[in-house]
């Protein structure tokens, strides 16, 4: 939120520590907000995936009550989720870092590695003759798929650097 005054200020010491307050930068507001809303939308797709899971289940003949969306027992069941989920966050030690380690890989998996294989695999086997992926496209894969496995190396060599460097004063 704080640009430091100086190298000093930036390797020694929070900005707060120095004792000079400061407004935070325009920038910094930016990507807090924007960090905020990118919580609240994944939380609520990532929470849309595990709840279709149980209401799935609910469309059989025999649903219980807690499985079918509406329902009060179903309401009931959505917040003890999230209350389960933010009790695991404050319990795991390190949450931050465990979660970017997995971030890490998840992200580059499910934004680019499986899309891309899913989309070839299907090209292959399309029943319909499909007009074939041209190079130039090919090519745009290709980079695609050399920037996600640099951000998934490098975030899970970052993630477990910190991980280790804060678990490194409890050994």
């Amino acid at each position: 939120m704080f640009a430091p005054a100086s190298p000093w200020e930036a390797f020694q010491h929070e900005g707060s520590d120095v004792g000079i307050p400061r407004r935070p930068s325009l920038v910094g507001t930016v990507m807090a907000v924007l960090v905020v809303a990118y919580l609240m939308l994944g939380f609520g797709l990532f929470f849309t995936c595990i709840m279709a899971t149980f209401q799935h289940r609910g469309q059989d003949s025999d649903a219980k009550p807690w499985c079918v969306s509406g329902t009060l027992s179903n309401g009931v069941l959505r917040i003890l989720l999230v209350i389960a989920f933010v009790c695991i966050g404050y319990a795991v030690p390190h949450f931050r870092e465990v979660m970017s380690i997995i971030a890490s890989v998840c992200c580059s998996c499910n934004n680019v590695f499986f899309p891309l294989f899913f989309a070839y695999k299907l090209e292959r086997q399309s029943s319909t003759p499909a007009k074939p992926t041209g190079l130039s496209c090919r090519a745009r894969h290709a980079g695609i798929v050399v920037l996600a496995l640099f951000c998934a190396i490098v975030g899970v060599h970052d993630s477990i650097s910190k991980l280790i460097a804060k678990m490194a004063p409890a050994f």
